[in-house]
């Protein structure tokens, strides 16, 4: 949020863009090969990606939205709705294939660690 803010502040200042000096540049497709090849090599396996096959699933008994909404921490809502104004609209239920039902063994070793 700090980095929005400053970045908002330079804006306004008229700074161009690139005045910011602390922004990350995303990563390219062989940034994103070296990291899935050294990921395998460690045995995390990556997620896989939805192929937006998934189907709605009718007749199971969901619980009503303002249900689900009441569960939901007041600040999450709020941050909710300053970042993206999002409000929930409905429940749904799409059906998991079943390999991504499973859930995945925590690997052995440290996340920072280089090796």
């Amino acid at each position: 949020m700090e980095r929005l803010e400053a970045r908002l502040a330079a804006f306004a200042a008229g700074a161009p863009a690139e005045a910011a000096g602390d922004e990350t540049e995303w990563p390219d497709e062989s940034d994103e090969a070296s990291f899935l090849s050294e990921s395998a090599e460690r045995g995390d396996a990556p997620a896989p990606a939805s192929d937006g096959s998934a189907a709605l699933v009718i007749g199971d008994k969901l619980p009503p939205l303002d249900e689900l909404v009441g569960k939901v921490p007041a600040e999450v809502l709020g941050l909710l709705d300053d970042l993206f104004r999002a409000k929930f609209t409905g429940v749904r239920k799409f059906a998991v294939p079943a390999a991504a039902a499973e859930p995945t063994p925590p690997s052995g070793g440290s996340r920072g660690a280089q090796g």
